[in-house]
């Protein structure tokens, strides 16, 4: 057998097993047999069903071609399943009626599932300052399968639906993945500089979608949703309401404020700096260095001179 080749994964709804055999007068027939791996059962041309037990081979009559001693033949093969490996095997007769014993079975795969994947990195509905790569998930869910070979993926700009083609923005664009590896697949090369020029561009929503194809030559067809991230460069603005700048006071119970940001406000932090002994206020419990929180740390404190407190008790809305 030389089409299709020992170990080859398979997709098409037809083809063609074909290949060569040699006899020094003239041949009279050859044939195939095609069986399921799992089951044991042979393909029976009368019934159209693999039907014939392991041990019966049931034999299909190839085609002959060419002249001695060499030989071509082929058949077109039966109709496969999904998920399952076959043997192929092959014998021939002579004009004398010498009969070949079959070699050791050619086995294939026969595969027509697609495999499936998703973006991870960035997140969904997320905000990013800088895209250094993108990451996700590939799997060929068969219970046999061929297994991912690749994945790709493309970056579409929302507003006005033009694709990252590694270089530029324009028309609908795949770009090759690194290879997948226990499922998981990342790429960190032709992506779009976050510049705020000609790649991300602050304030702009932006879909990740892929495709993954297997062994078997199957392709992902309809891309899942994916994940639509927004790139925000613009810092948040702060102001702090009490206390105010420059007034005394005899006793503190609170710090409050307000913060802005044209899309999102995490809560924000509040550093407190003792001037006259170089001390910041640390909240919260335990210790840190020589100091039981809550209270003032320094320099033997790990997190110092970085203390920032987050703020409790904030309200947030959209833009505020």
């Amino acid at each position: 057998v030389g089409l299709p080749s020992a170990g080859a994964n398979l997709n098409m709804a037809s083809f063609i097993i074909s290949g060569t055999a040699y006899e020094q007068f003239s041949i009279k027939s050859a044939s195939i047999s095609v069986q399921e791996a799992d089951t044991g059962m042979y393909y029976d041309t009368l019934t159209s069903t693999f039907s014939s037990p392991s041990g019966s081979p049931k034999w299909i009559t190839a085609a002959v071609a060419g002249f001695g001693p060499n030989y071509t033949w082929s058949v077109t093969a039966p109709v496969l399943k999904d998920n399952k490996n076959y043997n192929l095997q092959v014998t021939a007769m002579d004009l004398a009626g010498n009969v070949l014993t079959p070699p050791t079975p050619t086995v294939i795969r026969y595969d027509i599932t697609p495999p499936v994947s998703n973006p991870t990195v960035p997140a969904n509905n997320g905000f990013i300052k800088n895209l250094a790569s993108l990451s996700g998930t590939a799997a060929d869910i068969n219970s046999n399968p061929s297994g991912v070979l690749a994945t790709q993926a493309k970056i579409q700009r929302v507003n006005d639906s033009q694709y990252w083609n590694g270089s530029t923005w324009g028309s609908e664009t795949w770009l090759a993945a690194s290879p997948v590896a226990l499922g998981n697949w990342t790429k960190n090369t032709q992506l779009p500089p976050s510049d705020n020029v000609t790649g991300l561009q602050d304030g702009l929503a932006y879909t990740v979608q892929t495709r993954a194809y297997d062994v078997a030559g199957n392709t992902e067809p309809v891309p899942m949703a994916g994940n639509t991230f927004t790139f925000d460069v613009s810092s948040p603005t702060v102001f702090v309401t009490k206390p105010l700048n420059t007034l005394r006071f005899n006793t503190l119970t609170q710090v409050t404020g307000t913060a802005a940001d044209a899309f999102n406000v995490n809560f924000p932090q509040v550093r407190i700096y003792d001037l006259a002994v170089f001390k910041y206020w640390m909240d919260g419990s335990g210790s840190c260095g020589a100091t039981t929180l809550p209270g003032w740390v320094y320099t033997d404190c790990p997190a110092y001179p970085e203390v920032w407190n987050v703020a409790m008790d904030s309200s947030s809305v959209v833009g505020s």
